[in-house]
């Protein structure tokens, strides 16, 4: 019996495992930060429907309550250093 599809779940970096894997990944920047707890009020206030909010215009850019806290988080480089 053969599997119809193999799904390979490890970062691009799995090494000679995967060989053919490895000329097709480009490693990508990213970046996430989150603030203090914020009050259930201002949590609101920023996002009152507590929707994900993004701007990809040059890089993916989004923000998001979670824990009451906003999260920001992006794309640092396309091809980084």
């Amino acid at each position: 019996m053969e599997a119809e599809s193999v799904l390979v779940a490890t970062s691009g970096y799995t090494g000679n495992v995967t060989r053919k894997l490895q000329r097709k990944i480009i490693p990508i920047g990213s970046f996430i930060i989150a603030t203090e707890r914020l009050s259930d009020e201002l949590a609101h206030e920023l996002s009152p429907k507590n929707r994900m909010i993004f701007d990809f215009k040059h890089f993916l850019n989004y923000f998001r309550l979670w824990d009451n806290r906003m999260i920001f988080g992006g794309r640092a480089a396309f091809f980084p250093k």
